[in-house]
This record gives structure tokens, C-alpha cells and sequence, in this order.
């Protein structure tokens, strides 16, 4: 795996024996101050700060222990609040898992080592009902779960998360539902490893399942830091492994190929020596078994795909005015929101034809802003003018290099009330969760070309159900 000399260095932090850590992260800060370091560097800080915890005389280092800290806060929060949920589960002998984020916390012992946006936990469709009916006694509700009567119905959502009145967030992985279907199917099939969690013990994956999960989901790399996020799940999940069993499972998912270039990364950059056995031999063979998973998993994930383009279904009216009148590239425009807004397709398109909207004359700069979902004859943005039609309100700029990192400021009314998605060139920034100052602030350090800024619900919407962003002010810092 090729790593930049500042993820080589920021993950040898993490990862080498302290004093040989340190210097590691006195190499990075002569290169790049803390101030101008990449997303997903800041991503793994915390587990920075753990392996140096006793390096007090580091450069940074207050800061790095106030992420620390921050994310002990905020995790706390986060397992706190869930933990009537899962208490319910153990009661009814409900066959679940905690995954990722806060099975890895829990493990290590340290609930501040890693960032948490949410808690994701695994189930069955049959423990759905059961989960629900959980989720709604203690005061959580389906965070994009409109209540619209237009709404298609006997529809099971491809995307369920639920929220409680202080934004945590609960996702919820159905195994015959998410990908990866394989891995999250053997997950609830295999034993699971019991852990004490405030006075219970609570299901998590196998230690080599839950590896394998994390390589999977660094692979996807949704956002730009989970590969580093990743790496460092890997390091700790090490620790408990079983090299035989891990060997074993590879096997029988086909998942060797990823595995091996995710934990060579990990040992060649701790260090630290590992008998693996074949793991790491006959390269090209693993890599089509895993060519075969993916697949697998994507035929899998695809079987569901026309419950997902029902679930979000525009209808015959507003397709036709976006057909005719949509401000872009009507005809990408108009498939990818027939085809229910699939991601992959709007990733692609951005790749091959930069976005579906034309780019601005002018380039953006610090202080520019704009309010009202409208051009008013601006000639450094440009907005789409269909945005409830679509159920997506998205606007491009065109990027300056010479600015290096900026913030890109949104204000409105809507982000008081609803809880909604952003993506930034195709991919997801993150999630919005209602606040009461009305802001959502999306940092980018380095702005490519163009920057062609989408923000949407990822359910269905029509015009009895919409949420209106035609507030929207947009401020350039």
C-alpha cells in the first residue's frame, strides 16, 4: 500500500514504540505544522496521543491530548446513550453485534483512542421489529424518516439510522440487507466475543471477523481518512487475533488479497513481526478471489437496488421537468435521479464529465457569499434550479489552488429541522444533524477544480414532505 510521507510518518506515531514514535512525530511537524495536516491524520490523533502519553515534552502535545480528551467526552455520550438499547437486546437474547467504532473502543480498553461519528450495530432482518419497537421506547426516531403518505410502502430502508434528541446516532446494518452481505452473514453465524460493557456483556464480532470488517471498510474508503482509520483498527485487533482462525476466515470469504496489503502496511510501519503464513503468498491468485467477493457482495447489494430506487422514487412530473428545464447536464442529471440518486453513478459521473452542473467563470475567494437559492447574476456560483423536484440542493463553485485550505460556510433554517446528507464531488462529507444555530461548515484543505457541493435526504421526498433550503447562504472563509 503507498502511503505519503505524512500518513508513513502520522501512522508510525500511532504505531512504533514510543521513543522511536516521537521522533517520528518531530520528522512530521518539521515538514507540515499541526495546523496544515491532512483530514485523515487529524482522524487518528487520538491514538497519536495514547502511544505518546508519556512524551509530555513533544511539540503539540496539549493538543493532541485535548483531541484525546474530546473524543473520550464525546464516546462516552455516544455508549451511554445506547446502552439501554443494547440492555434490551441482551434481554430478549436478540443476536446482534457492535461494530467498528465502539467494539474497537471497548477492546482496547480506551474509549478516547478513536473518533466515533456514530454507533453501528449489526442484526438480522428478523430482530427488526424487536430493534425498533427498542429504539422508539428510549427515545429515538428514524433520523430521515419523513411520514410522508407518498411514501412507497412495504419498502425496508436501505440506509436506517436512528437519532435521539442530543444527535447520537445509532446506524443500523441488516445482514441480509448491507454491504457486505457474506461478511456481515458469518459475523452473526460465528461466536461471538463477549465483552463487559457497563454492567453486561455485550456481543461483538470475532476478533479476525472484525479485522477483516475494517480492511473492507478502509477498501470502500468512503471518506478520505478511513484508510488511516483503518490501519490503526488493524494494529489494535492484532493484538488478539488468531493467525490460524485469520487465515481460515480469509479463505473462506476470499478476502486474502486486501487483508495482506492492510496488514503488511501495518507491520512494515509498526515494526513488529507476525507469522501469517500463506497469507501473503500467490499475490495474483488472492487478488481475483477477492476480485470474486467483491462480486459477490456487489450482486448481493444490487438484488436490493430496485427497493432503494422505489424508496426514493421521483415522480413522472418532476422527472419530465428535470428532463427539460434542469440548469446542467440534463441528461446524466435526469437518469441518475430516476435511478434513485445512486452514489456509484454520481461518483462516475463526476469523474468523467466533472459534475452535473456548469462551472462558474470566476474562481471562489475568502469572503465571497451569497444568500437565497438563487444566482442573482453571480458569476463565482451556480446553483440548480430544481432542487425540490430533485430532493437535491446543490450548487458548484469553481476552486483556487492558491488559496490552499478553506471553509465553505452554510446557514439555514432547514439544518434547525431536518437531519440531512452532504457530499462534496460525489463523495459523502458528512451528516448534518439538527442544531439550533442553523450552520453546517464543511473544511476542506485542499480545493480541487471544481467543487460541486450536494445536500440531500437519502430517503423518499416529494413536494407534500419537502424541507426548504431556499434560505441557504453560502460564506467562503
Amino acid at each position: 500500500m503507498k502511503l505519503t510521507f505524512e500518513q508513513e510518518m502520522a501512522l508510525k506515531s500511532a504505531l512504533l514504540e514510543p521513543s522511536e514514535a516521537a521522533k517520528k512525530w518531530l520528522q512530521l511537524l518539521e515538514v507540515t505544522p499541526f495546523d496544515q495536516l491532512a483530514g485523515s491524520t487529524y482522524r487518528i490523533v487520538s491514538a497519536i496521543y495514547k502511544n505518546l502519553e508519556n512524551e509530555s515534552t513533544l511539540p503539540d502535545f496539549e493538543r493532541l491530548k485535548g483531541a484525546y480528551r474530546f473524543n473520550w467526552a464525546r464516546n462516552s455520550r455516544f455508549i451511554s446513550a445506547v446502552h439501554p438499547i443494547i440492555k434490551g437486546l441482551e434481554e430478549h437474547r436478540a443476536n446482534y453485534r457492535i461494530l467498528k467504532g465502539a467494539a474497537l473502543n471497548l477492546l482496547s480498553g480506551s474509549i478516547g483512542i478513536r473518533t466515533m461519528g456514530d454507533i453501528d450495530l449489526l442484526i438480522s432482518l428478523d430482530e427488526l421489529l424487536l430493534v425498533t419497537d427498542l429504539f422508539q421506547k428510549h427515545g429515538f426516531i428514524k433520523k430521515y424518516d419523513t411520514g410522508c403518505p407518498n411514501s412507497p410502502t412495504n419498502i425496508i430502508d436501505m440506509e436506517l439510522c436512528f437519532v435521539n434528541s442530543e444527535n447520537i446516532e445509532v446506524d443500523l446494518h441488516i445482514a441480509e440487507k448491507s454491504y457486505p452481505q457474506t461478511l456481515f452473514r458469518t459475523m452473526l453465524k460465528t461466536p461471538p466475543v463477549l465483552y463487559p460493557f457497563m454492567g453486561l456483556e455485550v456481543k461483538l464480532p470475532s476478533y479476525e471477523l472484525a479485522l477483516i470488517h475494517t480492511v473492507i471498510h478502509g477498501d470502500q474508503a468512503v471518506s478520505e481518512s478511513d484508510k488511516m482509520q483503518s490501519l490503526i483498527d488493524c494494529a489494535q485487533l492484532l493484538k488478539y487475533v488468531d493467525s490460524k482462525k485469520l487465515r481460515k476466515t480469509n479463505r473462506r470469504l476470499e478476502t486474502d488479497y486486501v487483508v495482506a496489503d492492510y496488514l503488511e502496511t501495518v507491520l512494515v510501519n509498526s515494526e513488529r513481526n507476525m507469522k501469517l503464513g500463506r497469507l501473503f503468498q500467490y499475490r495474483w491468485i488472492k487478488k481475483i478471489r477477492f476480485v470474486q467477493f467483491l462480486v459477490k457482495n456487489w450482486f448481493l447489494d444490487n438484488s436490493n437496488t430496485y427497493s432503494l430506487i422505489r424508496s426514493r422514487r421521483v415522480f413522472p412530473r418532476e422527472l419530465h421537468y428535470i428532463r427539460s428545464a434542469f440548469n446542467g447536464k440534463r441528461l446524466p442529471y435526469y437518469l441518475w435521479v430516476k435511478l434513485g440518486q445512486l452514489r456509484p453513478l454520481e461518483r462516475l459521473v463526476y469523474r468523467v464529465g466533472s459534475g452535473f452542473l456548469v462551472k462558474p467563470v470566476v474562481a471562489l475567494q475568502h469572503g465571497f457569499e451569497c444568500s437565497g437559492f438563487r444566482n442573482y447574476g453571480l458569476d463565482w456560483i451556480e446553483f440548480s434550479n430544481c432542487p425540490i423536484q430533485a430532493n437535491d440542493w446543490r450548487f458548484t463553485l469553481r476552486g483556487n489552488q492558491d488559496l490552499g485550505a478553506i471553509t465553505i460556510q452554510l446557514f439555514s433554517e432547514a439544518f434547525r429541522t431536518w437531519n440531512w446528507v452532504v457530499f462534496v464531488n460525489g463523495k459523502l462529507a458528512g451528516t448534518s444533524p439538527k442544531n439550533p444555530d442553523g450552520v453546517y461548515s464543511i473544511p476542506l484543505r485542499e480545493n480541487s477544480d471544481y467543487l460541486e457541493i450536494s445536500i440531500r435526504s437519502p430517503m423518499h421526498v416529494c413536494r407534500l414532505c419537502f424541507h426548504d433550503m431556499s434560505d441557504l447562504r453560502v460564506h467562503i472563509i
